[in-house]
């Protein structure tokens, strides 16, 4: 017998697999990109949708920086809605805006940003930040201690 939990989650596995079919379905009958749109409506409409939406207020966004100029960085994100196309980001970095490095060139190519904004970032592509953490290098590294027991 399944929880309630294992029922819904089945439930949501099943609904998603009718909406990428349907969406498979209409694409042989209209063409890829209505197929897809198709899929993408059902799939936002169903309960793992609402689990999908971004939300429309952020402000705070985390990103591998991939691009380090001037007075700017270009971050790749990773958005929770799979459907979203705005995973690259621009951030301007402004004389007053606060970083945990003594300057942009200690940022490299590769770290990870968690950055801050002042305004509603949720559809902007470039963007100033008002603070930039980088993530320290030694994150989720593990120090074993032994102790001698008598």
């Amino acid at each position: 017998m399944l929880t309630r939990r294992e029922t819904r989650d089945v439930l949501i596995v099943s609904m998603t697999a009718t909406a990428v079919v349907a969406g498979m379905l209409a694409t042989q009958y209209t063409g890829y990109q209505l197929g897809f749109a198709t899929a993408k409506d059902l799939v936002e409409q169903s309960p793992l949708g609402t689990m999908l939406r971004t939300p429309s207020d952020i402000r705070f966004l985390v990103g591998t920086v991939i691009q380090v100029r001037d007075d700017r960085l270009t971050l790749r994100t990773n958005p929770l809605n799979p459907f979203d196309t705005l995973r690259d980001r621009t951030v301007l970095v402004a004389s007053s805006t606060r970083m945990n490095t003594k300057d942009l060139a200690g940022i490299k190519v590769g770290e990870t940003l968690f950055v801050t904004a002042a305004e509603n970032i949720a559809s902007l592509a470039t963007f100033t930040a008002q603070v930039i953490s980088v993530q320290a290098s030694d994150v989720g590294s593990v120090t074993t201690v032994t102790v001698d027991e008598e």
